[in-house]
């Protein structure tokens, strides 16, 4: 039987065949990732995410072959890509690093239909407090669309699921982690596994709500050792296991869809 651990990615195909792999966010530049954690770095470790039980997962599949059809892939003239979902009531959400340095943009559904969304308006790159939405317009009218959740009613532990494009895994992948703790200020941590390209996706409760929008990682282990000490001097080939994935809430989501 394939490893079904927390961190896998369930990636459902139109087979229904799911396949677990590791994974984690997108980078992020140090001092935004910083911002992110918790303000105490000599706070204890949250503990270890339970392992997620086969009804979980079987949830998780069923409610991410329903959310795709809301989810597109987005790229920029600048190379940028990520991902777009379809707010209810009107609107395409995304990461402002998404949209950072593009004017024009292309996306797509999950039923191939191309379309050229418009920028609305983006918060800040980099302002302090740091938060990462954009909004975008578009004609195009997608069969689903994503209704916000309470951010605030989230319990540690509870899965959460997003849908996106992590690169070298698949478009409108599948991925269930667990809520680990409020970050700083009005960022959400959580083992969902992410990369590069689930930029602006949606996170989930089970029932379908978005409870937030992946913004990018940071690490397990926050440091805060007084002085600094070195690690071991092993050469490292990979980092994914060691990043929680970050998220801004539903507060975030909602002042920039109104301000816009």
């Amino acid at each position: 039987m394939e490893d079904r651990t927390r961190r896998a990615v369930i990636k459902v195909g139109a087979t229904g065949l799911v396949t677990g792999v590791a994974g984690c966010s997108g980078a992020l530049p140090e001092d935004v990732t910083r911002r992110a954690v918790s303000g105490n770095e000599s706070e204890p470790e949250p503990p270890e995410p339970a392992e997620l039980s086969e009804a979980e997962l079987d949830r998780a599949g069923a409610l991410g072959e329903e959310v795709r059809a809301a989810v597109a892939v987005i790229r920029g003239e600048s190379g940028e890509g990520g991902t777009a979902w379809f707010l209810d009531g009107g609107g395409l959400l995304t990461n402002s690093h998404v949209v950072d340095r593009s004017e024009e943009f292309e996306a797509w559904s999950i039923g191939g239909e191309k379309f050229e969304p418009e920028l609305v308006g983006a918060s800040e790159y980099l302002d302090n407090p740091y938060h990462d939405v954009a909004v975008l317009e578009t004609e195009f009218s997608p069969s689903n669309r994503l209704s916000l959740g309470d951010s605030t009613s989230v319990e540690t532990g509870q899965p959460l699921v997003q849908v996106g494009h992590p690169f070298g895994i698949g478009n409108w992948a599948v991925s269930i982690g667990r809520y680990v703790e409020r970050g700083h200020g009005e960022t959400l941590l959580t083992s969902v596994p992410s990369l590069s390209g689930n930029s602006g996706g949606p996170l989930l409760t089970l029932d379908g709500e978005v409870v937030g929008i992946t913004t990018g990682g940071v690490p397990r282990e926050r440091g805060g050792s007084t002085p600094p000490e070195p690690v071991e001097p092993t050469v490292h080939e990979e980092f994914t296991d060691y990043e929680w994935t970050t998220h801004d809430d539903t507060s975030v989501i909602e002042r920039y869809v109104e301000e816009f």
